[in-house]
C-alpha cells in the first residue's frame, strides 16, 4: 500500500518537493528544542525534613555551586508546581499556578537552600526544578523536575 501512494508520489514532482519540505523542517525544529547546558559540576539535593507533632513535613531544596567556574556569572530561581494526584508523582495534575522563587544574591554564596511547607504552597505535593541562566552569554538552562510529597 505504501509503495503504491510513494509511486504515485514520484509521478507527481510537486507532491515529492512538498514531502521532502516537510521532513527537512521537521528535522529543524527538534534540533532547535535541544537545552543547551550552561554550566556544570552543581549538585541541588533534596531532603524531607520531619516537623515534631505535625503530619507533614518540610521539603528542603539545597544547591551547591562551589566546584562551578563560571558562578560569578550565572542566577539561579527555582520553579515550584504543586499537585494533586500524589501518587502519580511527576504525571500529577496541576494544583495551581507554577511558583517561581529567585534566589536573590546567588552570585555571592555558592551554597544555598530553600525551604518549602505545606502550609506555603497548601498542596501535599510538588514538582519542582531549578533554572540556571549564565548572564553574560544568556544560556538558559532547566535541571529536570524532581517530586517531593509533604506527606
Amino acid at each position: 500500500m505504501l509503495w503504491l501512494i510513494f509511486k504515485a508520489m514520484i509521478k507527481n514532482s510537486h507532491s515529492l518537493l512538498l514531502v521532502v519540505f516537510v521532513f527537512f523542517l521537521s528535522i529543524n525544529s527538534i534540533s532547535s528544542q535541544t537545552i543547551s547546558n550552561c554550566t556544570e559540576n552543581y549538585i541541588f539535593k533534596t531532603d524531607v525534613i520531619d516537623i515534631k507533632n505535625s503530619i507533614t513535613k518540610d521539603i528542603n531544596i539545597s544547591w551547591d555551586f562551589s566546584e562551578v567556574s563560571n558562578k560569578n556569572t550565572l542566577s539561579l530561581s527555582i520553579e515550584i508546581q504543586p499537585l494533586n494526584s500524589c501518587w502519580k508523582a511527576l504525571e500529577g495534575t496541576n494544583r495551581s499556578k507554577k511558583i517561581i522563587k529567585s534566589i536573590d544574591n546567588f552570585y555571592r554564596s555558592n551554597t544555598g537552600n530553600l525551604n518549602l511547607t505545606y502550609r506555603d504552597l497548601n498542596s501535599k505535593c510538588l514538582k519542582w526544578r531549578a533554572k540556571i541562566t549564565d548572564t553574560s552569554s544568556n544560556c538558559t538552562s532547566f535541571t529536570k523536575w524532581q517530586f517531593s510529597s509533604f506527606l
